[in-house]
């Protein structure tokens, strides 16, 4: 994995002029800037990564379509879209992307000194073309599918199933009640 340099931000989001490796970010649970693109389609279903084997924090877990932190410096939109090209092919328009929430997020794991906190800006692309046209980044991603809104909602809710997904169930939730708004206007 190739280290990444951050931006540290304050408690509102706004960028402090500090730069840092993301690995001492983690380290210290210090605040920085990251991106979610939840992919979906107009058949009402959502597509999902699972983690490289080789990942870090949560290995071969089920995840958000396409996430990542946002560079030093970086644009926030251009860093998701930067991510949904690197991590699954996906070559989208600014335009595309539907910004639905800036949110703090914190996940922990104290077992392996890994505090990751972040504000969240999650973003929503409808994708019209078929999984065969995605490319996959293998040291990123393992698999990718897409999976029917309401299955989706009761894997996220069902305690078993849940255990294989990155521990965001909130955050699952809320997009998923998201999505499902987007579907109902067409």
């Amino acid at each position: 994995m190739v280290e990444e340099k951050i931006d540290l931000i304050d408690e509102n989001g706004k960028r402090t002029g500090k730069i840092i490796w993301k690995s001492t970010a983690h380290k210290k649970g210090l605040l920085h800037l990251a991106v979610a693109i939840w992919v979906y389609n107009s058949k009402g279903e959502v597509l999902i990564q699972k983690r490289a084997a080789n990942k870090e924090f949560f290995p071969n877990h089920w995840d958000i379509s396409a996430a990542g932190h946002v560079g030093a410096g970086e644009n926030i939109k251009v860093s998701a879209l930067r991510e949904l090209k690197e991590e699954i092919g996906i070559e989208a328009k600014s335009r595309e992307l539907k910004k639905f929430v800036v949110k703090k997020m914190s996940l922990a794991d104290e077992k392996i000194g890994f505090y990751n906190n972040e504000f969240m800006h999650a973003y929503l692309y409808r994708f019209k073309g078929t999984i065969k046209e995605l490319k996959l980044q293998k040291v990123e991603v393992k698999e990718i599918k897409f999976v029917p809104i309401k299955q989706l909602e009761a894997m996220i809710r069902n305690l078993e199933q849940f255990k294989e997904f990155v521990p965001h169930k909130k955050f699952f939730l809320e997009t998923i009640n998201t999505i499902k708004k987007e579907l109902s206007k067409n």
